[in-house]
């Protein structure tokens, strides 16, 4: 072998240890660089030019040196799937339980508190009201405890539809549905998905050079992750270098290429959004137009999740059926007494004779006013505007009546049996809450809430455990261990000393020789 080629096997050792040495410097950098996965060089000799060839036609090369065959890095692609299948989960309970914490809050604040206490006050007046049922200022103050009730009930519908709003948008309001928090995750994966393709674009064309993509590789894994906390996907893998992702069944990322993209929309009253998957043309086709039932994990399906009546578990919407279902049947109960009439007795209001003188006279105003469509919720329940201004409309007493529903004594103004009506209402098990009272209907409501709030805090703790041992399995195989860098230090140091030596040596030969030329 010639010094020349010994100079020139020299040179590539030292180039690539060399550039070992700054891959084991960039690993040693990144060593707590969340989700960087360590790169290896791997070496190849290089053939020479060839001397001859055998008596057999095998040709003979000499020794060319090394070089760089390719940066690799670790990869355990079943465990990395496992492991964001497993982030997904997390995704969706994670996103539940944010939505059942702020449920529980409302309840908390407004529903067992406020409410309960509304409740309990407007019993309290009706007591009070017994005491003396022709008293204004008592009359005043029990319309005034039937109003706050039903402003509680306003406040609590008002708190859950907006929160609810907030997670899925409002149906009557089509734009709001991409402002909500369900808009913006679609937003965040359409992002990625994007950025995802973008990367698979750069390693075709870096896969054509020398120069291996493993940083690209490790930046698509990181956004692998960061999606499959928003959605669940699946992913396979191209001879390039390059993968495919798809959502719900449908390729959104084909190689290096988006063919497809999410987009939220509004649904109906049982699932107010809905996620479709269209294309990228202008304006959009819709490939497929709800997958909203295909997603499996992500906090978008949480999200989802809580807004849904058809969904398994307590959702808002569960929830604040049975706030409706409670205003309803309280308003239709009270206002059922206070207009009560059976042929044989009557709720009866004050009136005035012709002598400015107060006598008992039918009561056919309700408490509170009907809605429009007949139907009481926890939205519409308000005091009705007639008793409100003249208390006089309440109906304390129950008397018996003629044939004409009026009242056999006009002047019994001191009773007050209807009133003892509404106080029974407070311990009545009524069937249309399922044999309880308004208070344990109520507490039971807020009880369901905390459990929920509670079991799936402990399923997100439990899923978070999960992820961190597979999630600390994966990297502890593939990340960065310091002892192994400083090992690799050594060796290349070692190596490019080596070649270093083997250069002075063949400097001092060339010396040498020059000097014998002379």
């Amino acid at each position: 072998m010639s010094i020349i080629s010994s100079l020139n096997i020299a040179k590539s050792a030292l180039n690539v240890n060399q550039f070992a040495l700054t891959v084991v410097s960039n690993n040693i950098a990144n060593m707590n660089t969340e989700g960087y996965l360590k790169q290896t060089v791997n070496l190849e000799e290089l053939k020479g030019y060839t001397p001859y060839t055998s008596s057999k036609g095998i040709q003979i090369y000499t020794g060319g040196g090394v070089g760089i065959s390719d940066i690799s890095q670790y990869t355990n692609q079943p465990l990395f799937d496992y492991l964001n299948g497993q982030n997904s989960i997390y995704g969706d309970l994670s996103a539940q339980l944010g939505a059942m914490n702020d449920l529980a809050d409302i309840m908390n604040e407004l529903g067992d508190g406020a409410l309960s206490t509304a409740l309990t006050e407007f019993y309290s007046a009706a007591q009070r009201l017994t005491t003396n049922p022709s008293d204004s200022v008592l009359r005043i103050n029990y319309v005034n405890a039937a109003q706050t009730v039903a402003e509680k009930f306003n406040e609590i519908s008002n708190a859950i539809t907006t929160k609810k709003n907030d997670l899925v948008g409002d149906i009557n309001y089509p734009a709001s549905v991409e402002q909500s928090q369900a808009g913006r995750l679609t937003t965040s994966a359409n992002s990625i998905i994007s950025q995802i393709a973008q990367i698979n674009d750069s390693i075709t064309k870096m896969s054509t050079t020398d120069t291996p993509p493993s940083n690209l590789i490790n930046q698509r894994n990181q956004l692998l992750q960061e999606l499959s906390s928003i959605v669940d996907f699946t992913t396979s893998s191209n001879t390039n270098g390059t993968i495919n992702i798809s959502i719900a069944g449908v390729d959104v990322v084909q190689g290096a290429e988006q063919v497809a993209e999410l987009n939220i929309t509004v649904g109906d009253a049982d699932n107010p959004a809905k996620v479709q998957i269209q294309t990228l043309d202008d304006p959009p086709k819709v490939k497929v137009s709800d997958i909203s039932d295909k997603i499996t994990g992500g906090e978008l399906k949480g999200v989802l999740t809580a807004a849904s009546s058809t969904a398994e578990g307590l959702t808002y919407q569960k929830v604040l059926d049975q706030i409706n279902l409670m205003a309803k049947t309280f308003a239709e109960a009270v206002n059922e007494i206070q207009t009560y009439s059976d042929g044989n007795t009557g709720a009866m209001a004050i009136g005035i004779d012709a002598d400015g003188n107060q006598i008992l006279v039918p009561s056919t105003e309700p408490l509170f006013e009907i809605p429009a469509n007949g139907e009481f919720d926890a939205s519409n329940i308000k005091i009705n505007q007639a008793v409100y201004d003249n208390p006089n409309l309440v109906a304390a007493a129950r008397v018996e009546v003629d044939g004409g529903g009026n009242p056999i004594d006009p002047r019994a103004i001191g009773d007050s049996n209807n009133l003892k009506e509404i106080i029974a209402l407070q311990n009545k098990n009524l069937g249309e809450l399922g044999g309880v009272t308004f208070s344990t209907c109520l507490k039971n409501l807020v009880t369901k809430v905390g459990l929920e709030a509670a079991d799936l805090n402990n399923q997100a703790e439990a899923q978070a455990n999960v992820v961190d041992q597979v999630s600390t399995k994966y990297y502890s195989e593939g990340g960065v261990n310091l002892d192994e860098e400083l090992i690799d230090m050594v060796k290349y140091q070692r190596a490019y000393e080596a070649a270093s030596r083997v250069v002075s040596a063949c400097n001092e030969m060339l010396q040498v020789l020059v000097a014998l030329g002379k």
